[in-house]
């Protein structure tokens, strides 16, 4: 790889991604037809959730990782974690039986740490680039936060406040605590909105829910919700742990673009994290959206890496052939 290394911060992602929890309900509503493990795979209590099909002609292994995941590490540990050497040696019979392992979501030092680790087992690790992750460090108040902004953003806000306040139909929510009545209400009005959406219907509406309830106990959660005539027309889902918020889901009724609701919600949300919840680091996880960078200052690619097994056929030629595909892409002198 070209690119330097990027080390985050211990706290450079909510661990709830990481979390027992979050590799739980996933096993149970998104990877619910597939064959779901966890190893052992440092000194200490942390494990690694992978998945396979369930069709014994199918040799490649996975982490426990789809679309939802903004980032992939040993639950119950700092996202930076890597497996040790001779924990891989104590499951190198298990590993050994896929042709591949794939990886993903990674920050370049995860990468690069999880090939090394996997050689001392036989495996030629491949690291790709798999997206781009937009954040904000540093904040110290919402004053500065809003000094760094394109005066774009900050004049298309303020039209957009100025033209729902004219309307005087519209009220803004944020959901932060309450009874179980109270986030039921907030994730029936995000659903009524995402199906209202330019998205796709949310494909696993059960894990969305799951997590929730489950950072809504422990004072993690933010819903915001807009209402027009007290109907929602747009809602986003962020997690705050310690000093760090992560915009993880948004959407908004395609009938209201013109007010920019997307645009007011997210202000919203980031004055109450950064007055109410004193964070200093807000992440709008993955995907490189051209957006992002109005509201984000700072990004840094996010790696998957391909382990091949040297001791299969079948890894020896995919060996082969992402060795091919590098050379293809070096540039020529």
């Amino acid at each position: 790889m070209t690119e330097p290394a990027v080390q985050p911060g211990p706290s450079a992602l909510p661990p709830v991604f990481v979390s027992d929890y979050w590799f739980s309900a996933f096993a149970e509503h998104v990877n619910h037809n597939k064959h779901n493990f966890s190893l052992p795979l440092t000194g200490q209590a942390g494990v690694a959730f992978f998945s396979c099909n369930p069709s014994p002609a199918d040799h490649t292994l996975h982490s426990m990782a789809n679309y939802y995941s903004p980032i992939f590490g040993i639950a119950g540990q700092p996202i930076t974690t890597v497996p040790c050497a001779s924990a891989l040696q104590q499951h190198a019979s298990i590993f050994s039986a896929y042709d591949y392992i794939n990886i993903l979501p990674l920050y370049s030092c995860q990468a690069q740490a999880w090939c090394q680790s996997f050689a001392t087992i036989g495996f030629k690790g491949f690291i790709y680039q798999h997206s781009v992750n937009w954040y904000e460090p540093n904040i110290s108040s919402l004053t500065q936060y809003w000094q760094r902004r394109p005066s774009q953003l900050k004049n298309t806000l303020k039209r957009k406040q100025e033209l729902m306040n004219k309307d005087g139909n519209f009220t803004v929510k944020i959901y932060s605590e309450g009874s179980a009545e109270v986030l039921m209400q907030a994730l029936i009005d995000y659903h009524q909105v995402y199906y209202r959406s330019w998205k796709r219907s949310e494909p696993t509406p059960a894990f969305i829910d799951c997590i929730c309830q489950h950072n809504w106990q422990i004072n993690a959660l933010r819903i915001g919700v807009i209402y027009y005539n007290n109907e929602p027309i747009a809602a986003q889902i962020w997690f705050v742990y310690d000093t760090t918020a992560a915009i993880f889901k948004l959407a908004y009724n395609n009938d209201f673009t013109r007010f920019s609701p997307g645009t007011v919600l997210t202000a919203a949300l980031l004055e109450h994290v950064i007055c109410h919840d004193n964070v200093n680091t807000v992440d709008f996880l993955t995907g490189n959206d051209d957006y992002k960078k109005d509201w984000m200052s700072a990004k840094r690619p996010l790696y998957g890496i391909q382990l091949c097994n040297k001791r299969t056929w079948r890894g020896k030629l995919r060996a082969l052939a992402n060795y091919a595909g590098n050379f293809k892409r070096k540039p020529t002198v």
